[in-house]
């Protein structure tokens, strides 16, 4: 088996766990979620429909046969079906519609160096709001000043 089939292997494992309804723990990679989620932070998802996401919530979808976590920032129907809307919250990339079958579930608690947060929260869900907005803004501005 290559690297490749392991890792669509863990993958399809993963998302069946999420789908009957038990919840799992992963370690995050990449850096789009700075700095709630940091590289090697173990998060715990727990399966959810779209009609109990809230704005704020980082939700974990599956998108060409990876998995993808960003913030709720607006809910929306379009053709009689639900969809979220979720984006990076340290990135420019244009936001993504999320639907039923790409959920997976949402992130409820992070476990990192010093301990557990709980992100199941609306403190944690307005701070992320925040971060989503403003964090853009502030690397925009840094990369404008860099110039001159």
């Amino acid at each position: 088996m290559t690297e490749h089939d392991f890792s669509l292997c863990s993958l399809t494992l993963f998302s069946e766990a999420l789908q009957k309804n038990q919840g799992s723990w992963a370690r995050v990679t990449g850096k789009s979620m700075v700095p709630v989620l940091k590289e090697n932070d173990l998060v715990s998802i727990s399966p959810c429909l779209l009609s109990q996401l809230h704005y704020g919530d980082i939700v974990v979808f599956k998108r060409q046969n990876s998995l993808i976590s960003h913030r709720v920032i607006k809910k929306a129907r379009r053709n009689g079906e639900l969809l979220v809307m979720a984006k990076a919250d340290t990135g420019f990339s244009l936001e993504t519609f999320i639907g039923s079958k790409e959920l997976l579930g949402k992130v409820t608690l992070v476990k990192k160096d010093k301990g557990v947060v709980c992100l199941d929260t609306w403190n944690a869900r307005i701070f992320g709001l925040c971060l989503a907005f403003f964090l853009p803004c502030i690397a925009r501005l840094r990369y404008l000043l860099k110039k001159f």
